[in-house]
């Protein structure tokens, strides 16, 4: 197996923060007896390419910059290696008007990847929106449970995981607008539950991994107990500041400082500042699997059948913990910007760090526009 200087040598320091070096070694193991096999490219750009291996699909970027470090790795069984017998004859169920070509490209990624069950939502066409159908369109193929024989549709949720980061982000810009904290504050100045190591880092930090603050070891469990359980009392800032460092533990520590402000859990004031006036009603934060409108999780073993993984959710709810349906994802996507003030929106979407000709984030906390110092100061 690679060492971790070796893989630093083909991946970049970015990647390297979301696949740790022993997950991703651990990971190449599983397939090194293919890795010799012919490549065979279906599709390849000057820093992409997407191709198959030995039964595998594999997709992969790199730098532009010499040595052409990898930016993105993705390897998974082709949907040819599925032998499930319960996937031979797949529902599929639509909701709302689903464009022809949404439906062809589900039908045929359903068949090519190879999963148990596939959802694709967007939103309505201005036409219909303006008829007073705007709700978004989903269509779903397959099997949300193939053991209850339970067809997949459109209401069934899934673990939304890190998209949980932007319910977040987007609570905490909703504090920021009604003046309730600033950007700028010492993260310390406005939690009480759980504490930063270094008192003096920033909100903005946190919300853009540059904070340097560490991760806590197990992300999954049963249940989800409370966060200082989780990461302990004190949260360790071993990190450089202002370098791009992805940082499932400065979310913690929001969710902690969301509740800690509006004297809520988490759960319930991201559903009051984001969920509910999005009108997300089918998306939740629970504290276990879910027994209602919820997707089994599966593994493809090696014989080509699906087995149940075990339900295991996200113990830090800020950071990963967000189950919704692919509507209201959508919902989401189209709506958040209208909870923030215009110059607050935009600042959300502005670079907060610079990529380094070496490939780390470097970043740029100390840049203020002055439309954001007069939404905060």
């Amino acid at each position: 197996a690679p060492d971790e200087d070796e893989l630093r040598a083909h991946f970049d320091d970015h990647f390297l923060t979301l696949v740790p070096p022993a997950t991703l070694a651990g990971q190449l193991t599983q397939v090194a007896g293919q890795l010799g096999a012919p490549l065979t490219v279906s599709r390849e750009t000057p820093r992409s390419v997407r191709a198959q291996l030995d039964g595998l699909a594999v997709e992969a970027a790199a730098q532009a910059e010499p040595p052409h470090r990898l930016t993105a790795l993705r390897m998974y069984r082709l949907g040819a290696q599925v032998s499930d017998p319960r996937l031979a004859m797949p529902p599929s169920r639509a909701s709302g008007q689903v464009p022809a070509a949404a439906a062809t490209v589900a039908a045929e990624s359903f068949a090519e990847l190879g999963l148990p069950g596939l959802v694709m939502a967007g939103p309505a066409s201005t036409v219909l929106a303006n008829a007073g159908d705007g709700g978004p369109w989903s269509v779903a193929w397959g099997w949300a449970d193939l053991d209850r024989g339970e067809a997949l549709h459109g209401r069934h949720r899934f673990p939304a995981y890190s998209i949980t980061k932007l319910i977040t982000a987007t609570a905490v810009l909703r504090l920021a607008a009604d003046g309730r904290l600033g950007l700028d504050d010492p993260a310390s100045q406005h939690l009480r539950t759980i504490r930063l190591a270094d008192g003096t880092v920033t909100v903005r930090e946190l919300l853009s991994h540059t904070a340097g603050v560490a991760s806590p070891d197990g992300l999954f469990g049963p249940t989800v107990p409370s966060l200082a359980e989780v990461t302990g009392p004190v949260l360790a800032c071993p990190g450089p500041r202002g370098t791009f460092r992805y940082s499932n533990g400065g979310y913690a520590a929001l969710g902690a400082l969301i509740s800690d402000i509006t004297e809520r859990p988490y759960p319930r004031a991201a559903a009051e500042l984001v969920l509910g006036p999005l009108g997300m009603t089918s998306s939740s934060f629970p504290d276990r699997w879910p027994d209602q409108n919820a997707v089994t999780g599966y593994t493809l073993a090696d014989d080509g059948s699906f087995r149940p993984v075990e339900a295991q959710v996200c113990v830090v709810p800020a950071a990963g913990g967000l189950w919704a349906t692919a509507a209201d994802l959508v919902r989401f996507g189209q709506g958040w910007a209208g909870l923030l003030p215009g110059g607050l929106a935009r600042e959300a979407l502005r670079p907060h760090a610079d990529r380094d000709p070496d490939g780390a984030q470097i970043g740029r906390s100390e840049e203020h526009t002055s439309e954001l110092q007069s939404h905060h100061d």
